[in-house]
């Protein structure tokens, strides 16, 4: 009987999430509306050969930070304490600007009513997949600007950069995205892939990249600026043990009060470790050929579920925002001397 309760919860969920899909197109989560062409690591960057040692490489820049704009607080589109919501400003602006109306203010509030009430709004709905790719792209806004007569506080900036960036199409991605709220099976992103696609990016071309840090259901973006890596010998010759310690940019910011939206500048770090075993054999000038591993101790429910690589190329990259009020162009003609 307790078996076959578990099948009934297992396809209730299955029945969920595919209903899910369909009322949102191609994406599921807010955090998450990336199109992203799956790619094979080996194939794009080569073989994975490591040897024993430690090994420590950062980005030639460094991500920075904002706050994710949870959808349920609507932060982004609702007044607080009289200021202007980032969106309302927006508006205004295009208002001042392009002397038409517009409002992707309301259009974005009505999106959000919408999904709540088809009870298909989360806790970790925001938009932390707009801002870490906003964050690997672009400078950081630094202080207040004026356009259009509208002024826009650093805080602003960023939450129309996490808009602008959220919905994108042309982007590389490693690893399996988890999709099954059913299944607790997270093997993927395999340690052999995760780690072939650090050394080239981060150590090699010396760029960050951006990973799923949540193995499961949830979808939270991070952007990787710095690692140290140690391999060590096992018994076993034909393994090798890797501990990967990452410092990561984070949008969860700390709030001073409920409700507030941190005005944050800068990279609020957060480390995040996980180790792996490399299954291979050695070859004669001394290094490890990888070929397959595996996720070991805490790191096997607690690993990245897939990576997404910077673009060589930002302008081969279609963004394509749900909310036809906000348009890319616009954004970037109000940010086009701002830097």
């Amino acid at each position: 009987m307790r078996s076959h309760l578990f099948c009934i919860r297992q396809l209730g969920a299955r029945i969920a999430f595919c209903c899910l899909l369909l009322s949102n197109g191609y994406a599921l989560f807010a955090n998450s509306l990336y199109v992203a062409s799956e790619f094979d690591a080996q194939q794009e960057y080569g073989k994975l050969r490591v040897t024993e040692g430690r090994f420590v490489s950062e980005s030639s820049y460094k991500p920075w930070s904002a706050w994710w704009f949870p959808l349920k607080k609507r932060q982004h589109v609702n007044r607080l304490d009289s200021e202007a919501s980032p969106l309302e400003r927006f508006d205004q602006f295009v208002r001042n600007t392009y002397r038409k109306e517009w409002s992707s203010a309301a259009e974005e509030r009505q999106s959000i009513n919408q999904r709540e009430e088809r009870e298909m709004l989360s806790s970790y709905d925001g938009y932390c997949g707009g801002w870490a790719l906003a964050s690997i792209l672009l400078p950081e806004p630094q202080q207040p600007i004026v356009r259009g007569g509208v002024t826009f506080r650093v805080v602003d900036q960023k939450a129309l950069l996490a808009l602008a960036y959220q919905e994108v199409e042309g982007l590389r991605r490693f690893g399996t995205r988890f999709t099954d709220p059913a299944d607790h099976d997270y093997q993927d992103v395999h340690p052999q892939d995760f780690h072939r696609v650090m050394i080239s990016e981060l150590f090699e071309k010396k760029i960050p990249f951006i990973i799923d840090h949540d193995p499961s259901w949830p979808v939270w973006h991070v952007p990787v600026w710095k690692a140290r890596i140690d391999i060590k010998l096992s018994e076993n010759k034909q393994v090798v043990h890797v501990e990967a310690v990452l410092e990561t940019a984070d949008a969860r910011i700390p709030q001073n009060h409920p409700g507030e939206i941190p005005d944050y500048k800068g990279l609020y770090n957060i480390t995040r470790k996980y180790t792996y075993d490399l299954m291979g054999v050695w070859q004669t000038d001394g290094s490890f050929l990888v070929q397959s591993g595996r996720w070991t101790g805490k790191s096997r429910k607690d690993h990245p579920d897939y990576i997404i690589t910077r673009p060589s190329n930002e302008h081969r990259i279609k963004r394509t925002p749900r909310n036809t009020m906000i348009v890319p162009q616009m954004i970037d003609q109000l940010f086009s001397s701002s830097y």
